[in-house]
């Protein structure tokens, strides 16, 4: 039996959907269809687990499950391919604890956005040494309490943070750099969130930097760190930022008259959610640094989305199927309280019928079970669902289960697993939302 794919999405219906009917084992055509429609690394997972995902589906009825050793295979592929160049894991796409003991290992280090993610970090087994902080509105406490503790580098957002973070590593005589966060007078046109050109909330702008009175900011820092914006798919948008980066660093350089000891590039290398979405071309960007070979002791750049988006699958049950008016709604177990960030940014994810249902005549709109119309996934073409069946979001690895409103209208959260060695293995399990309401009495 064939897969369905969706039509083009429509705003009340949001997401396209895939179906895949139980039991249908894909021809080689089938197959090739699915991994066009799918983005590469989502097909690979979802045909080497689907089993193991519709199992966890119905055991737990929701959880986002993520697969270690495509994660594993990911970094090792991506160090390769960017020879000489430090790549630091941002744990905020997701601060699952193995994960970030698989990154802490196999990455260069990882990159933390608060002082919390600082502190679980370390809890997790990663070096101080091999953490860079990177966050605007940093406490004097958390300034002063990072560079004792020895971190890698801290990313410096303001001019006064910079004069605390100076007189903390004099007095304790830290390794810790101290790194200008430059806001570059121009920025990058990213479809999701732009953090520089312009007016922004983050870094020190290019002008204060270069400013007279700002000798001295210049002089006793160690480089520079720029992040333009994320879900960045063009590669000629990410070596244009990149190019513009160098500039700066290079006009650093030459006013402190030496090399310098960091430059960190910033990412925000997107990844493909529909089947027509544009694959960035890691290849041209390793060809730039191979021949721009920029100056500095270590050369980085950090990376969350493209890291795990692809890794994780979203997996919910079908709780009701009914009839309104000409539509066949199906409600599932979950929906935006476990997984927000597609409701909140409109990204497009896949969402694939993975077990159960069959072909038929309707349209079968999905959603979770919240009492709003936010709450949808996308609509199944020409098929028959039932309740028990089982849904999969695809891309569901970055900004999922800590991004969520978990409690919102007390539903159960999702549970975590991860597959290991070919072996799914819970890590979280679901939390009644009691535990959240008793909180404080």
């Amino acid at each position: 039996m064939s897969y369905f794919a969706a039509r083009e999405h429509t705003l009340r219906d949001r997401h396209p959907v895939v179906f895949l009917p139980e039991g249908s084992a894909p021809r080689s055509e089938q197959t090739h269809m699915v991994s066009r429609k799918l983005s590469r690394l989502s097909s690979t997972v979802l045909s080497q687990h689907r089993e193991q995902l519709a199992g966890v589906a119905r055991q737990h009825g929701s959880a986002y499950v993520y697969d270690l050793d495509a994660a594993r295979d990911r970094i090792i592929d991506l160090k390769q391919r960017l020879n000489g160049v430090s790549i630091y894991y941002a744990m905020k796409a997701n601060p699952l604890r193995e994960l970030i003991k698989l990154y802490a290992e196999f990455a260069d280090g990882i990159e933390v956005a608060s002082f919390g993610e600082l502190e679980y970090a370390i809890a997790c087994g990663a070096p101080a040494d091999k953490i860079v902080f990177a966050s605007p509105a940093k406490t004097e406490r958390e300034v002063c309490r990072s560079i004792e503790l020895g971190i890698r580098a801290l990313h410096i957002e303001t001019v006064d943070e910079f004069r605390t973070a100076h007189l903390v590593r004099q007095a304790c005589y830290s390794g810790t750099l101290l790194v200008l966060r430059v806001n570059t007078d121009v920025g990058v046109q990213a479809p999701l969130e732009q953090m520089a050109g312009g007016a922004s909330r983050f870094g020190i702008d290019e002008a204060v930097v270069f400013a007279p009175a700002s000798r001295n900011l210049v002089q006793f820092s160690d480089g520079i760190h720029v992040y333009a914006g994320s879900q960045l798919r063009e590669a000629s948008i990410v070596i244009g930022q990149f190019e513009r980066t160098l500039r700066v660093a290079q006009r650093v350089a030459r006013i402190k008259r030496q090399r310098l000891k960091y430059i960190n590039f910033g990412g925000g290398f997107g990844v493909p959610h529909q089947g027509d979405d544009l694959e960035l071309d890691v290849g041209s960007i390793a060809c730039w640094f191979t021949e721009r070979q920029p100056s500095a002791r270590e050369i980085a750049i950090e990376l969350g989305r493209y890291l795990v988006s692809e890794i994780g699958v979203f997996v919910t049950t079908i709780r009701s199927v009914k009839r309104s008016h000409e539509r066949i709604f199906a409600s599932t177990d979950c929906g935006f309280n476990g997984f927000l960030r597609p409701a909140f940014t409109g990204d497009h994810h896949e969402v694939v019928l993975i077990a159960g249902g069959e072909e038929g005549p309707d349209d079968v709109a999905v959603s979770g079970p919240l009492c709003t119309p936010l709450d949808s996934f996308g609509v199944i073409r020409g098929c028959e669902v039932r309740t028990g069946d089982v849904v999969a979001v695809l891309n569901a690895g970055a900004y999922g289960w800590s991004m969520s409103p978990h409690f919102f209208l007390g539903h159960h959260t999702p549970a975590e697993v991860v597959i290991d060695a070919g072996r799914p293995v819970v890590v979280r399990n679901r939390v009644n939302p009691l535990h959240y309401f008793d909180l404080g009495r």
